[in-house]
């Protein structure tokens, strides 16, 4: 699938996309860059999906996945080259599972020197709660970068996960609740 610059696909509902370890589904520019995919109170899945250079709408979110108050499962995917600084992934009050997938960059974004600095992140989430499971993140300022929502922090859990999965990434999850599953 090829888009134009600042071209948005909206989901308000569901979205089934399932590729396949041969036939993978692959969103990516034409050119640059992309807007983003907009999910809104929506339960969707992407499996053996590859996502690149999206967040090409910098004014308003540099990002190429946005997830508001939804349900949404990445399986065997990958998101990368976002535009930076920006996140592959931003959530608000949604649940997210990650599963055997690649969030990352060719090249990582500077570290920044004080807070309130731009950055680059494989997600950025504020409030509801993620799931990653044998995931790797690469050349990022963070892996999972998470903010309160309503004095509640999001729940963060992990299974097969170290910082082996952390690539070049300055700081693997900057958050106060990781609860690892074990198996």
């Amino acid at each position: 699938i090829y888009l134009d610059s600042y071209v948005l696909i909206t989901v308000n509902g569901q979205l089934e996309a399932y590729g396949t370890i041969d036939q993978p589904i692959n969103i990516q520019p034409f050119s640059s860059s992309w807007a983003y995919i907009i999910f809104n109170n929506s339960s969707s899945t992407l499996r053996y999906v590859n996502i690149s250079r999206g967040g090409g709408l910098p004014e308003i979110y540099n990002t190429a996945l946005l997830v508001n108050n939804s349900n949404l499962s990445l399986e065997n995917s990958n998101i990368w080259n976002s535009r930076q600084p920006g996140n592959a992934i931003k959530a608000s009050n949604s649940t997210l599972s990650l599963v055997n997938s690649e969030i990352g960059a060719d090249s990582r974004w500077p570290n920044p020197l004080f807070p309130g600095m731009s950055y680059a992140a494989g997600i950025d989430l504020t409030g509801g709660e993620i799931y990653v499971e044998n995931t790797n993140f690469k050349n990022l300022n963070f892996g999972v970068y998470s903010h309160q929502l309503n004095n509640q922090w999001p729940k963060i859990k992990i299974k097969n996960l170290s910082l082996a999965n952390f690539i070049n990434v300055y700081n693997p999850c900057f958050s106060t609740r990781i609860v690892p599953i074990r198996s």
